[in-house]
């Protein structure tokens, strides 16, 4: 049995009850009351800012667009639109797997309402070149899938974070979590984040192998964390 990212007081539960804890890091932004994106930028090294404003500039050289679609906005089209967006991620990966067919889409283009944030990019002819799925959760922005069909620079950091970052400022939202993966969104102000798990494995045998790995790596996730943050608070 596996439990994926429960809340901290979930996972002491699992635990008390006889599961593993594993440990993990996703990095994540946080709104510490920022009023504006620049607010945001005014928090990052001057080198960090740069970078970022370089790279928010490039859909508009490009002459491409990115918005938030909303629920009176989509339409069936958009969903097969998404899901053919979603297929060029996971066809690109050999570990990659279809999970989700166009029906997923399009239900929950029509079923989720307010809680949907489809972002999508278009080129200057109006045509969907880029997109995001993302969901609402309370105060909690999640970013789950994208996919491109072109190739386009910085295209990726402006879908999946930059618009993010910008809708959950202008939304008043807590939190922007991005989804998996981490150097590339570190240096765009995200920050790492402890994540958990709980397992139970029937085998006294392999849970005697695996146990101890999981003390160690949850001792060098929190040396990770502990690194992160002392680096970006320049200590």
């Amino acid at each position: 049995a596996h439990v994926l990212f429960p809340s901290d007081a979930e996972v002491d539960a699992w635990t008390l009850g006889g599961m593993m804890r594993r440990s993990g890091v996703q990095y994540h932004w946080s709104n510490r009351g920022f009023s504006t994106f620049e607010d945001f930028l005014a928090t990052l090294p001057s080198k960090k800012r740069t970078q970022i404003r370089r790279e928010r500039s490039q859909p508009a050289r490009d002459k491409v667009t990115i918005a938030t679609l909303t629920p009176d906005e989509l339409t069936p089209a958009h969903a097969t639109a998404m899901y053919d967006l979603y297929l060029t991620t996971v066809d690109k990966y050999f570990y990659g797997r279809r999970y989700l067919n166009e029906r997923f889409f399009q239900l929950i283009a029509s079923r989720f309402g307010e809680r949907l944030a489809w972002v999508l990019a278009r080129d200057a002819r109006g045509k969907p070149i880029a997109g995001a799925f993302n969901v609402q959760r309370g105060s909690v922005l999640y970013g789950r899938y994208w996919g491109t069909f072109v190739d386009m620079p910085f295209l990726h950091f402006n879908v999946c974070f930059y618009h993010g970052i910008d809708a959950a400022i202008r939304g008043g939202l807590a939190t922007f979590n991005p989804g998996a993966g981490g150097e590339h969104k570190r240096v765009r102000g995200f920050a790492p984040t402890l994540t958990h798990s709980a397992h139970h494995l029937r085998s006294p045998r392999m849970r005697s192998i695996v146990e101890p790995f999981l003390a160690r790596e949850r001792r060098a996730v929190t040396e990770l964390i502990e690194t992160e943050r002392r680096e970006a608070e320049g200590r």
